[in-house]
């Protein structure tokens, strides 16, 4: 059986919430969906769609060696203690340290993948990934930054024909729930691979 890596609690403070922000700006704006932050603690990250019926899981890291433009490797390295949730409605967006370009992979695609054991500075005994080809990924940009509701929650649905946004917990409604990303943090180049719109 392989290892785990052990828990790391500075990595996880530091990148868990804004890639969860940018996992519920990638469904409101690429898939026109509304997401909210899962309420289950030890849950996927992310659910997205029109309702409860429909809804998918969004599992949402950021992949620090990767700082943004084109993915550097042929594969993706998907960690496979996480097959519990791509075996069951959940899909896995993955953001380069700049937390503007990103890939995502759909459920079905990561568990159809092969598992290799592989060695990282984290684990040098090598930890159990499925490795996904790049071209299995739609890689694409955030081009904004969500803007949470005045309550504090990041969970948001939006009615396009108003550009109004709804949050998911308090009710609340406001016309501002995107940001503009600066000019400067759009520094690196399209990633090779499929592209969004």
């Amino acid at each position: 059986m392989a290892l785990t890596k052990r828990f790391d609690r500075s990595l996880y403070d530091l990148y868990d919430q804004k890639a969860k922000e940018g996992a519920i700006v990638f469904a409101l704006t690429a898939q026109s969906l509304p997401a909210r932050e899962n309420p289950a603690r030890y849950g996927v990250d992310v659910l997205y769609g029109h309702d409860i019926f429909d809804e998918r899981g969004l599992e949402a890291e950021v992949k620090v060696v990767w700082e943004g433009g084109p993915f550097p490797y042929e594969n993706i390295n998907v960690l496979g203690r996480k097959a519990k949730y791509f075996s069951a409605k959940c899909d896995l967006i993955l953001f380069a340290k700049n937390l503007i370009d990103y890939a995502f992979i759909d459920g079905a695609s990561i568990m159809a993948s092969p598992k290799e054991v592989v060695s990282n500075k984290y684990m040098r005994a090598g930890e159990e990934f499925f490795k996904v080809h790049i071209d299995d990924a739609v890689f694409g940009k955030l081009t904004h930054d969500l803007v949470p509701c005045a309550c504090g929650s990041i969970s948001t649905r939006v009615d396009y024909r108003t550009s109004t946004a709804e949050c998911m917990d308090c009710g609340k409604k406001r016309k501002r729930y995107l940001r503009k990303k600066s000019r400067k943090s759009h520094a690196s180049h399209a990633p090779k691979g499929h592209q969004t719109g």
